[in-house]
C-alpha cells in the first residue's frame, strides 16, 4: 500500500513561546516536593499509576511544561537540563520520573501535525500531560491502518502506553502495509475514541500506569490527524535547533534502561527506584570509569 503522506514536506518554522519557568527554578520546586513524592510511592504502586494528587501538585509547579510543545508555551530545555529534571523527579519517585520522561518524548510528535490540529490539544485547560505516544518499533507494539477517502481506518492494540491514563489524546503508531515495515504512520486519537485496559500489573515500574490502548473495531481518523516519521523529522529539525543528537538519544535510552533494571521485586522490602543508585549517576560513573 502506498502512502502519499509519508514523504518529507516543507513547513513554516515552529517558533517557541516564552516558558514561565526556568530549569533551575523547576529543579528547586521538585526538590521541595520530593518528600511528598516519596510518601506517595506506595500509593502509586497500589493504584498502578501516578496518583491524581501527585499529578495536580506536579502540574501546579510547572512540571508538565516539559510535556507541552515550546510553541504553545512549553519548556524548551537542553538535554542536560532535562536529565537534571528527570534525576530530581526520580529521587522522589521513579515512576513519576518515568511517566514525565515518556510524555515529554511523546509531545515531539506534535511537530508532525499542523497547528490547526494540535492547538486545541495543548491550549485547552488541562491538568497533567496532554498526550502519550505509543508503538512503532515493532508490529507487536503498533496497530494497522488502511487508506480510505478522506482519512484512514485504524485498529489494534498498543502495549506499554505510559502516561496514557492522565492524557487527553494519544499518538498511536500504525503500520500501513502487511509486509513492508518501512511504511509506518502516526495518528492522533482523542481519549474518548479508544479503550484503556486495566491490565498494568508489573513487578517493576508498577506505578507508571503503562496499560494497553485498544481499538477493536476500525476507527476512522481524518487525514489531518495522520502523519509520518519523515514529516516529523523535516519539521522538527527546524523547530528545535537543540534537538537531541544521536549520541544523546542513545544516552537517554541507556538511562531509562537502567531505570527499568532497577525496578524492585514484589518480595523485596518496600522501596522505590530512588533507593537504588540513581540511573543518571550510574551512567556518569560508568562513563567516567571508561575515560580512566
Amino acid at each position: 500500500m502506498s502512502n502519499s503522506n509519508s514523504t518529507a514536506v516543507a513547513s513554516p518554522r515552529l517558533v517557541a513561546k516564552p516558558c514561565a519557568v526556568t530549569a533551575d527554578d523547576l529543579v528547586d520546586r521538585i526538590r521541595e516536593l520530593r518528600p511528598w513524592l516519596r510518601e506517595m510511592q506506595p500509593e502509586a504502586e497500589r493504584q498502578r499509576r501516578v496518583p491524581q494528587e501527585s499529578v495536580e501538585r506536579l502540574d501546579a509547579i510547572g512540571v508538565y511544561s516539559l510535556t507541552t510543545p515550546p510553541r504553545f508555551g512549553g519548556a524548551d530545555f537542553s538535554a542536560r537540563d532535562l536529565f537534571r529534571l528527570y534525576e530530581a523527579l526520580g529521587l522522589g519517585c521513579g515512576a513519576t520520573a518515568w511517566t514525565v520522561w515518556a510524555a515529554t518524548g511523546g509531545n515531539l510528535w506534535s511537530a508532525a501535525f499542523d497547528d490547526s490540529v494540535i492547538r486545541p490539544v495543548y491550549e485547552e485547560p488541562w491538568v497533567g500531560n496532554r498526550t502519550c505516544a505509543v508503538g512503532g518499533s515493532t508490529r507487536r507494539l503498533a496497530g494497522t491502518a488502511r487508506k480510505v477517502d478522506g482519512g484512514w481506518m485504524i485498529k489494534g492494540s498498543w502495549f506499554f502506553a505510559t502516561a496514557s491514563g492522565h492524557g487527553s489524546h494519544a499518538y498511536l503508531a500504525v503500520y500501513l502495509d502487511e509486509t513492508d515495515d518501512s511504511k509506518v504512520g502516526m495518528v492522533l486519537v482523542p481519549r474518548d475514541q479508544f479503550v484503556l485496559l486495566d491490565d498494568w500489573d508489573a513487578i517493576g515500574l508498577a506505578g507508571t500506569g503503562s496499560a494497553t490502548i485498544v481499538i477493536r473495531d476500525e476507527l476512522f481518523v481524518p487525514d489531518e490527524r495522520f502523519s509520518s516519521p519523515q514529516i516529523l523529522l523535516a519539521r522538527y529539525g527546524r523547530a528545535r535547533p537543540r534537538a537531541l543528537s544521536a549520541e544523546h538519544r542513545q544516552k537517554a535510552y541507556r538511562v531509562f534502561a537502567l531505570c527499568a533494571a532497577a525496578g524492585r521485586r514484589r518480595d523485596a522490602p518496600q522501596r522505590g527506584l530512588c533507593d537504588h543508585e540513581h540511573p543518571v549517576r550510574a551512567l556518569r560513573r560508568r562513563s567516567n570509569a571508561r575515560r580512566t
